[in-house]
């Protein structure tokens, strides 16, 4: 490979990097779609449109990347949705913006214990009766499932 080749290779490549951080640094919404996106999220969450209202709260959260309110709607969303390891990734998000915000706590709580026993039950169909762990299992399986039994949705 020639010299002028080489040249026209790296200026490509430096052109490509600058017109990509030219995009980073811009606001994805106008104040004014802000506001349209945050009316539309707020309403489907109301309506229980949990699909609707996460694209928009996800949509708000491209431009707001910071307000731990738009992270904790996108968790309960996605916990409405059941999909619950993005839910905790989003009550996380909300409470290393906000660490006091409670209600991100108690939710990313419930379903983390949720989880824990569903592990535990699959560990008991599993393993056999006779396995030094399964009277162990047996056991916090049984607890764990009488703290979750209080049935505590997402506030």
């Amino acid at each position: 490979m020639n010299k002028l080749s080489i040249h026209k290779i790296l200026l490509l490549a430096i052109l490509c990097v600058l017109m990509a951080a030219c995009g980073i640094n811009q606001p994805k919404l106008s104040s004014d779609e802000i506001k349209t996106s945050y009316s539309i999220a707020n309403k489907a969450y109301d309506d229980k449109n949990y699909k609707l209202a996460l694209l928009e709260y996800l949509k708000l959260s491209e431009t707001i990347n910071s307000d731990a309110m738009i992270w904790f709607r996108i968790g309960n969303s996605y916990t409405r949705l059941e999909n619950y390891e993005e839910a905790v990734k989003a009550y996380e998000k909300s409470v290393l913006i906000d660490p006091r915000l409670s209600k991100a706590w108690h939710n990313m709580g419930v379903i983390q214990l949720k989880q824990s026993v569903n592990t535990w039950r699959q560990m008991l169909t599993y393993i056999s009766k006779d396995d030094a762990l399964y009277d162990k299992a047996l056991s916090l399986s049984k607890k764990l499932l009488e703290v979750v039994d209080d049935k505590q949705s997402p506030k």
